[in-house]
């Protein structure tokens, strides 16, 4: 989507947490007031507060703060720079000496602010202090500040704020819509003041702000599954998923829930018949955003002030997001990675939760933050580099070309090179006996997807039977969730089973011949995949839909329960028919690992881009990358790190700009 002029920034006031004293100090009498004279009855009032905990409570350490508050907080402003201050410092016991240090002009370099009343803050029970920061003061109540920010890519389904009064895990619906330079109404996202979190050992997420797919329930909301009668049919839920506890545990700010295919289905853009498709702020605007945890994607990729998406991942819904929106992501392993209590199923024989994000070393800290204790991490590395022909070489010129630079990455930092391999061809010269005889193409055709189809249909039998029997009505489904639907009720519970059989079968095997578990690196090997579009595929494309048969190079880790990471890498440079200029797409790689290897894969990424001196942040909006180099090097280095070896291949892909004679 086109760049559009900033919208005027909003706020409001958050819950309270805490009290004035009874004593205030105004700059032109320095008396005694009452509290009610603090401010209006129901006037809410934006002040700074300042802590000496964290703050050296003079004119200089104000100052100070106040630029650490410009620098590191979108939430702070000048806005909240008013003539009324409040402190909260045990040293500053007396009303003279607040008056001393604070009632006056306070001037820094080219600050000078006009202080002219100061607000006692009072200590709680614990004696615990409040953060500098910006806040709202509600008579003698002092509350937190948020900032809204317009969900211009019409990622979420819902903005949430905790509850005040429902415990730790629950929220309210926060309906604020705020209207944008072109006069149309949004919906708004509310965020805390960064200055509120630091992160410690017991909350190492703590302010992390963390978006949630609308098939997590969230206490106090209704779980919508992006389908009107599902909605409709029940109520708010009682209890929030585990796996969002434990964020809230570990100090996350959860912000809001993101939209989804249908019951975390496969529908493209055009079938989203109830809810419009979020936007993928990449390239033009108008590329795919990929399926299922779509607005997870697209928020993580268009909003910078939003650090992680969680969504679920069955068959690619956080994979394939996660490359066409140029965003960090994995699948963790299933069955083990992570609790999957409280979110709603597409298959459980490989649903499992993923994560998005835009830092690499942030994403890090996140997973090894929440993962199961099982999921650890090794003191070596896999010194195996798969190379599957199965699925390379594949996808466009350029697209190839950056997957061979990924794994040149991968083979300088581990010192071995790769080994190319076809699962296939070794399957059919070495079957298991339990086979039965069947070769690879046989055997793989319906293994994932009877299962997928199956579940897909069979997990909902509970919601069909309950709004038939409170509406009176069968319960609508958009055309592509129908034909999903009609696919799994014709699909035997024999079939099921054997399948299910069978994907046992195949795991044992795969994890023998091909990968495996490793006592001492987590996996004995990595398995390179591709991931992504190498072309620009447009929301507006139609797509008439096929079911997903035999193994590709997304099921193929849901159906051996493997975590797969995606890693965006470059982008290559298009002209766009939609915005008629030239664009950017994005271009990611991918390393899948043998169950439970899951922080091996982020860890080694992550260590050898910082090797190859290749990013590991990812920019917001239009563009991930700096530049259509892509990586910040270098032409010598680009040609030596991606193979490029001749002049043509430089024109023709764009991988580097060439420079003038």
């Amino acid at each position: 989507m086109a760049a559009e002029p900033k919208m005027e920034t909003q706020y409001i006031a958050g819950a309270v947490v805490g009290h004035l004293t009874a004593d205030s100090i105004n700059g032109t009498d320095s008396g005694l007031h009452s509290i009610a004279s603090v401010s209006q009855i129901g006037a809410i009032v934006p002040v700074t507060l300042f802590s000496s905990e964290d703050t050296v409570l003079n004119p200089s350490g104000i100052i100070n703060t106040i630029q650490k508050f410009r620098t590191t907080d979108d939430v702070f402003s000048d806005y909240f720079l008013t003539g009324h201050v409040l402190v909260q410092s045990a040293e500053l016991v007396t009303r003279e000496q607040v008056f001393r240090e604070f009632i006056g002009t306070i001037s820094g370099g080219s600050d000078q602010w006009l202080v002219q009343r100061v607000d006692l803050v009072a200590y709680d029970s614990v004696k615990s202090s409040l953060p500098s920061g910006p806040y709202f003061l509600e008579g003698p109540l002092v509350r937190k500040a948020y900032r809204l920010y317009g969900d211009s890519l019409e990622s979420f389904q819902a903005a949430v704020l905790p509850a005040e009064d429902g415990g730790d895990y629950s929220f309210v619906e926060l309906h604020k819509p705020i209207r944008k330079n072109n006069g149309a109404w949004i919906q708004s996202i509310a965020v805390p003041s960064r200055c509120y979190s630091k992160p410690t050992k017991d909350k190492p997420l703590s302010g992390v702000r963390v978006s949630v797919k609308d098939n997590y329930a969230l206490a106090g909301l209704k779980t919508g599954n992006q389908n009107k009668a599902f909605f409709a049919t029940y109520e708010p839920e009682q209890e929030s998923a585990e796996y969002v506890k434990r964020l809230i545990d570990l100090g996350a700010v959860i912000v809001g829930k993101t939209k989804l295919s249908s019951f975390a289905s496969s529908e493209k853009p055009c079938d989203w018949w109830e809810f419009q498709c979020p936007f993928n702020a990449r390239g033009d605007g108008q590329l795919n955003p990929g399926q299922s945890t779509t607005g997870g994607a697209t928020a993580a990729g268009g909003y910078d002030w939003l650090d992680i998406s969680i969504g679920s991942d069955t068959f690619g819904s956080v994979r394939e997001p996660a490359a066409q929106n140029a965003v960090y992501g994995i699948r963790f392993s299933t069955d083990v990675a992570v609790p999957m209590g409280g979110v709603y199923p597409s298959s459980p024989v490989f649903d499992v939760i993923g994560i998005l994000g835009r830092d690499l070393a942030a994403f890090s800290t996140f997973a090894k933050s929440t993962v199961n204790s099982v999921i650890r991490t090794y003191d070596k590395w896999p010194q195996r580099i798969l190379y599957p022909t199965d699925f390379f070489p594949s996808g466009e010129k350029a697209q190839q070309q950056f997957w061979d630079g990924f794994v040149t990455v991968l083979e300088d930092f581990l010192g071995v090179k790769k080994e190319s391999i076809s699962i296939e061809q070794t399957w059919n010269d070495e079957p298991p006996a339990a086979a039965a005889g069947r070769d690879y193409k046989t055997f793989t055709k319906y293994l994932a997807a009877n299962p997928f189809y199956y579940d897909g249909y069979h997990e909902y039998e509970y919601f069909r039977a309950d709004h038939l029997a409170k509406f009176g009505t069968k319960a609508y489904v958009s055309p592509h969730m129908q034909w999903k639907w009609d696919i799994g009720a014709n699909l035997s519970k024999s079939d099921y089973e054997q399948s299910k059989k069978d994907i046992v079968l195949f795991r044992k095997w795969f994890d023998t011949k091909i990968m495996g578990k490793s006592s001492g690196s987590g996996t004995d090997a990595i398995l390179v995949l591709p991931v992504g579009p190498g072309a620009p595929v447009y929301r507006d494309q139609f797509v008439v839909p096929t079911p997903r048969l035999g193994l590709d190079a997304l099921n193929l880790a849901a159906a051996l329960a493997l975590p797969h990471a995606v890693f965006p890498i470059g982008q290559v440079p298009y002209d766009s028919p939609k915005s008629g200029r030239k664009e950017y797409l994005p271009i990611a790689g991918s390393i899948a690992g043998a169950s439970g290897s899951d922080l091996v894969l982020i860890d080694l990424v992550h260590r050898a881009l910082m090797k190859a001196v290749w990013p590991t942040t990812i920019k917001a909006g239009r563009t991930a990358f700096d530049d259509d180099r892509t990586l910040d090097m270098s032409v010598t280095a680009q040609v030596a790190m991606l193979g490029v070896v001749g002049s043509e291949d430089l024109t023709d892909t764009k991988l580097v700009q060439q420079q003038k004679n």
